[in-house]
């Protein structure tokens, strides 16, 4: 059966809390589904709701280090170790949370299946608002971000063969995602963020395109802080659409 439109939401999910002073809030994915339920726009026939499943814990090494992997299970439990902090575990960012990895893996699982769901032709949309822990690395907790659901969900789909076009329109630059496909050329990665001269993660500046085979492939528009709605949307209509129709990716 296909569903042209898919969302994944969890009332689960969206009453995690990283802690009460954290600025990361995940009940902004239930505001969300109270607006589109209020304004009645998820009861199309071809739309459907989706109760995220968790990722399979093995699917984690398609991205990250077993040795970090380990050391998050841990901290999940509540436990610490000194040598957390040397994998940001434990920081002021990314603290350590009872359920953490439980948590992640649903919102990581969503993505994923969002994935699969596109690949099999099965959807030809799918949102996941809990989802998009961009700054996440291989073996290193960053930004709010413990498992980069994006860059499994990549890796899995490369790995299927796809070619796949990445575009980030956080108001951060997309590190943890550039980091990974850097040199790969089956992966066009665009983010635009404000400026890291004025905006963590401090990077993400025009002349980082990609080394080797992915030379070319990856993206950066820098915009100043204060940037309006105009510009941004004049910006990104000269560069994104061009850039995807000439990449021509089976999956976006």
């Amino acid at each position: 059966e296909k569903h042209q439109y898919i969302l994944f939401y969890s009332d689960a999910l969206a009453s995690f809390a990283y802690g009460g002073s954290h600025p990361f809030k995940p009940v902004r994915a239930k505001l969300f589904y109270e607006l589109l339920n209020r304004y009645s726009l998820i009861f199309e026939a071809n739309q459907k709701i989706m109760l995220p499943g968790k990722l399979d814990e093995k699917l984690l090494h398609l991205f990250h280090t077993a040795k970090y992997i380990e050391l998050l299970k841990l901290s999940s439990r509540g436990e610490f170790m000194l040598n957390m902090l040397d994998f940001g575990i434990g920081s002021n960012d990314n603290p350590i949370i009872p359920g953490m990895l439980d948590f992640a893996l649903e919102a990581a699982g969503a993505t994923y299946e969002g994935a699969m769901l596109l690949a099999g032709g099965r959807a030809d949309v799918v949102f996941n608002p809990h989802g998009g822990f961009h700054h996440a690395r291989n073996d290193f907790a960053e930004g709010f971000c413990y498992i980069n659901d994006i860059a499994i969900a990549i890796t899995a789909l490369i790995r299927q063969g796809k070619r796949i076009a990445y575009c980030d329109i956080d108001a951060h630059h997309g590190n943890g995602v550039q980091e990974a496909f850097y040199e790969d050329n089956r992966v066009l990665a665009i983010s635009l963020h404000e400026s890291g001269k004025s905006l963590y993660p401090w990077g993400g500046f025009e002349d980082e395109i990609g080394l080797g085979g992915g030379k070319g492939f990856n993206v950066n528009i820098p915009f100043h802080a204060g940037t309006d709605d105009d510009i941004y949307l004049s910006v990104f209509e000269q560069i994104v659409p061009p850039l995807i129709n000439a990449f021509k990716p089976d999956i976006l």
